[in-house]
């Protein structure tokens, strides 16, 4: 990951406080917003934010706009991506087959955890020509891993640590070839197996939007995935909510949505 990548994830990071806070940032920074720093000044330097008042930043139009793209790419993600997040590939099962057995979050999350698990969210993402790194990076805000422990988020976005863990999980995920096997047959190979994993995948995910649309559950944030859940920005940004139909091209494991063929930096 360069230099530029961690930057402007960290940027969209920011504009996401400063526009679902909502939050301004002084010209002059002080205590924890210093570590934003620079950050700040790419923000700036792409108009994604703005000098009010000459006293403080404040996001822009076209920042709104960077972020509203975004986050339709990580809604995406989170209601398409998370169920490869728990594979047993022994079994040929996912755990969000299960999802139902738990009414418990912290039982669900000790139910992922096992090690018969494994994460198969950067082989599809590269499988579909996606960026496993903005995938991993997605997983990263569901899961608050910016804005929990004694870190502050403005420490956190910034740390090292974590863009080298988003680089470490990357180049150590199961890949294509890891999936290849031989049986009585011969030889198959590992696009053969994602292909059906990724098609087995989605048919469970159809299923569970489709009792979810049935029987929906008004607590439920999450989408019934156990994910971070539809993310809502206030003011002009907003996450959609989709219909069941909107999973049903995902049957396609060639398949991405066409909020992934644009880009979202402007």
């Amino acid at each position: 990951m360069s230099d530029q990548e961690r930057t402007q994830y960290a940027g969209v990071y920011v504009l996401e406080r400063m526009i679902n806070t909502p939050i301004t940032f002084p010209l002059v920074l002080d205590g924890r917003d210093r570590h934003i720093e620079a950050v700040l000044e790419w923000l700036f330097g792409r108009d994604y934010v703005e000098i009010v008042d000459n006293q403080h930043y404040a996001a822009s139009a076209k920042g709104r706009q960077v972020l509203e793209r975004f986050f339709g790419r990580y809604s995406d993600a989170l209601k398409t991506m998370d169920i490869y997040g728990a594979v047993d590939l022994g079994e040929g099962s996912f755990a969000f087959e299960r999802i139902s057995d738990f009414d418990d979050e912290a039982l669900w999350h000790d139910f992922l955890g096992q090690e018969n698990w494994d994460d198969l969210r950067v082989a599809v993402a590269v499988f579909k020509g996606l960026d496993p790194m903005e995938i991993i990076f997605m997983s990263f805000i569901s899961e608050g891993r910016f804005d929990d422990g004694d870190q502050a988020w403005q420490i956190a976005i910034t740390d090292p640590h974590h863009w080298d863990e988003i680089e470490t999980i990357c180049n150590t995920a199961l890949g294509v070839d890891n999936l290849a096997y031989e049986d009585d047959d011969g030889p198959v190979s590992g696009d053969e197996v994602l292909k059906e994993l990724i098609s087995q995948g989605a048919e469970i995910n159809l299923e569970l939007r489709k009792r979810e649309d049935e029987d929906p559950d008004p607590d439920d944030d999450d989408g019934g995935n156990g994910g971070g859940g539809d993310h809502e920005i206030v003011e002009e940004v907003v996450v959609e909510h989709y219909p069941v139909s909107y999973y049903e091209p995902y049957l396609n494991p060639l398949y991405i949505a066409p909020v992934w063929a644009a880009v979202w930096l402007l």
